[in-house]
């Protein structure tokens, strides 16, 4: 099942049962809306595999019950007015493939892990456009193996399947295809899929500080790195030559 409001003019605050649903719910966008006030605590739902509230007015800290979301593939939490510091916690999910949290007022350093790697899948994440300080996380971006190969013979995007109503000649499923936008070659480009080649790491627009570490010459296959409006000073480390799939 999914719940799709995206686009509206939907306002106040979000409704408590939202992250309590039946297990049947899969996809949650509410993206595009007004909603305001904090991101309700009662996420419980195991089967939740795409939750999208990006561009609306959300406040307070990111809910510590979305770890029981141990579905998860895709958050998106771009674009609200959330203030609270990197959630490392959530490298503990164990599909997480997305992961963007941009124009916030995400703060502090982003320290290390509870435990040793997390995000084991993770493809695409966007920091920008926040309040983060301090140096590039070196140990963080050593844990991001799935950015280091990726299966290029076999061509796949980032869906969600859905019961639909049975007819004639249905099998009772739909596709539902996640989409993002990111900021690509100067602009924000609209994906309207999500392949298994795109890999994006986007920390502009923050205070971080000190030298490139050369872990990130290890995700040879990052498409897209921006590091742009931060204080980085020292040399561009020539390691950067091994990302082998750079465009931007």
């Amino acid at each position: 099942m999914a719940l799709d409001l995206s686009y509206n003019n939907l306002s106040r605050n979000l409704a408590q049962c939202l992250g309590s649903f039946s297990p049947g719910l899969f996809i949650l966008q509410l993206r595009k809306n007004k909603f305001s006030g904090s991101i309700p605590q009662t996420f419980f739902n195991g089967s939740l595999k795409m939750i999208d509230l990006g561009y609306n007015l959300l406040q307070g800290r990111i809910p510590r019950s979305l770890a029981n979301c141990t579905t998860l593939e895709f958050l998106n939490l771009g674009n609200n007015q959330i203030n609270d510091i990197f959630p490392s916690w959530l490298g503990t999910l164990p599909d997480l493939r997305v992961l963007i949290l941009r124009a916030n007022n995400f703060q502090c350093m982003i320290g290390k892990a509870k435990r040793a790697c997390g995000f084991p899948k993770l493809r695409v994440i966007d920091l920008s456009n926040n309040e983060f300080v301090g140096k590039l996380p070196s140990n963080f971006f050593q844990c991001l193996n799935t950015m280091k190969v990726v299966n290029k013979s076999e061509l796949s995007y980032m869906q969600g399947v859905i019961r639909n109503s049975v007819s004639i000649g249905s099998d009772g499923f739909d596709l539902y295809d996640y989409a993002l936008t990111l900021s690509n070659k100067g602009l924000m480009m609209a994906y309207e899929k999500i392949s298994n080649i795109l890999v994006a790491i986007i920390l502009s627009g923050n205070k971080f500080d000190g030298e490139i570490p050369t872990s990130i010459a290890n995700l040879r296959e990052v498409k897209n790195l921006n590091l742009s409006h931060n204080s980085l000073q020292g040399h561009i480390p020539s390691q950067l030559t091994n990302i082998t799939s750079l465009e931007s």
